[in-house]
């Protein structure tokens, strides 16, 4: 049986990943309603509400020539840019985004490409 603070870990990690609870419990062969269960138990019990990470901020430095910034870094520029933008993570990670893109689905991206060994 899990712990308190393993339990605390694992909603913490819940809310970085930008899974819904059924596609993280899945994940974690957990049950949707322990899951749910644990965050509300967590957030309500000694009158501590369950703190969420505070966002990160990563310098961005500007280039005048994007195309052979990222040719420099290994990766070929791909024509479906010409509408959108790439972002080149500190990973090593490439995000390339269309016009009209979500930016809710684009957050959540960010979150898993901008972990640890995420690429």
């Amino acid at each position: 049986m899990a712990t308190r603070a393993e339990w605390s870990e694992r909603v913490e990690r819940w809310k970085q990943s930008g899974l819904s609870a059924k596609a993280f419990a899945g994940l974690e062969g957990l049950t949707v309603q322990s899951l749910y269960w644990w965050t509300s138990r967590l957030r309500t019990s000694s009158g501590a509400a369950l703190q969420g990470t505070p966002p990160r901020f990563l310098p961005v430095r500007v280039v005048k020539s994007p195309q052979a910034q990222l040719t420099r870094a290994g990766v070929a520029p791909s024509p479906a840019t010409a509408t959108g933008i790439e972002l080149a993570l500190p990973n090593g990670c490439i995000v390339r985004v269309q016009e009209g893109f979500d930016t809710t689905t684009l957050a959540r991206v960010l979150r898993v490409a901008g972990g640890a060994g995420a690429c």
